[in-house]
């Protein structure tokens, strides 16, 4: 078994695509995506796909979007993750993306330890996270919305979360480190 499998992968400026009505089935030991968009990818939609990353260990993502992508949809997903480790993340919007929308997904994540995350927002600008339903499970440290490092102006919106471990510090939303303006509402 094998690491970094990836389902379907946008890479370097191949924006203005549809990823529409698709199944993913991503596996191996760690770091196994389903959906990617990666290096400055633009007014892309994600729609409608039915996505499975697991692996073996850790840090396995359904959807992620990285590395400055403006614009893109995620919208009426269904999204499963599990780890046998630690890490998971259903949605993963990072490293300098803005005005990015994550809407009516269903997201669940869990692996046997902790820090499994339904939706995280890290280093992120203007997402706007709107009616998806989140279910996290595993030890401690689970969130069902994460929004972390620099993210500013995020709007957290009418959104259902479970979030569950067998110990302790599991939160439906979290919002930590240098982040302002979110707007956290109907939740």
């Amino acid at each position: 078994t094998s690491s970094s499998n990836h389902g379907i992968v946008l890479q370097s400026r191949s924006g203005n695509s549809n990823i529409t009505n698709n199944t993913v089935n991503t596996s191996g030991t760690t770091n196994n995506l389903g959906i990617i968009l990666s290096g400055s990818i633009n007014d892309t939609l994600v729609i409608n796909n039915t996505v499975f990353s697991g692996g073996s260990t850790n840090n396995n993502r359904a959807l992620q979007s990285e590395d400055r992508s403006f614009r893109n949809v995620f919208d009426s997903n269904n999204v499963r993750t599990l780890c046998g480790t630690t890490g998971c993340v259903g949605v993963f919007i990072q490293s300098g993306s803005l005005g990015n929308n994550v809407t009516n997904n269903h997201i669940n994540t869990s692996s046997a330890s902790s820090d499994n995350n339904g939706i995280q927002v890290t280093t992120t600008n203007e997402t706007y996270v709107f009616n998806n339903r989140v279910n996290t499970s595993g030890t401690t440290d689970n969130d069902g919305i994460l929004v972390n490092s620099n993210a500013f102006r995020n709007q957290v919106i009418n959104n259902t979360i479970t979030s569950g471990g067998s110990t302790s510090a599991n939160r439906g939303i979290l919002l930590t480190v240098n982040g302002s303006s979110t707007n956290v509402t109907g939740n």
